[in-house]
């Protein structure tokens, strides 16, 4: 059998039977795997550059992200925010909310009792977003930041990378990190 459970990234690979029906399975997706990125820790006025990678066994083209976390938007609540989000929001979409179920009062972003279209356009408006002055090029995977002496605190930023196939359309794998950025307040007299 080819593929696994991955203990460490808690995930199963899909599967596909074979063309010729052998009663074997083969891997129909591997997921792109992240490299490790790390916490950080800057200066305010200081330049934070880095950049991230990540492989996938399927040499699939891959597409990365990377945006501020916000915990009220984890609507799985697996300490990331990717497009995962919507699946979790699509699966309760047009339900009032169960207040029995946690998952569901996370996806009522507005508050109204519905989740609704309205939660998906709060959803959609609040990815991609970045600390004033950070950005992320896709392209280079090159994240640069340098923070503003106002800017002093803690920050939480999702890196995720997604497998395409040959047409640039997602295939499914996702794999991201989350991360801790401290900028550290530097006292100007």
């Amino acid at each position: 059998l080819e593929g696994s459970y991955n203990k460490d990234t808690m995930e199963w690979p899909m599967f596909q039977h074979d063309a010729q029906h052998t009663g074997r399975f083969k891997v129909a997706n591997y997921w792109p795997v992240l490299s490790s990125i790390g916490n950080k820790t800057i200066d305010e006025g200081k330049l934070l550059n880095f950049s991230i990678s990540a492989t996938d066994l399927d040499k699939d083209s891959l597409l990365y992200e990377a945006w501020e976390y916000r915990e009220d938007y984890d609507l799985n609540a697996d300490g990331n925010m990717d497009y995962r989000e919507l699946l979790t929001l699509d699966k309760y979409f047009g339900q009032a909310v169960d207040p029995d179920n946690p998952e569901s009062v996370r996806c009522d972003l507005n508050k109204d009792g519905v989740i609704d279209i309205d939660d998906l356009v709060t959803l959609a408006q609040n990815y991609g977003h970045l600390p004033q002055g950070a950005s992320f090029d896709k392209a280079t995977r090159i994240f640069s930041w340098t923070p503003t002496f106002e800017q002093a605190g803690t920050y939480k930023i999702t890196f995720s990378v997604l497998d395409l196939d040959e047409a640039g359309n997602r295939k499914g794998g996702i794999n991201s990190e989350t991360i801790t950025i401290v900028v550290k307040s530097q006292c100007i007299f």
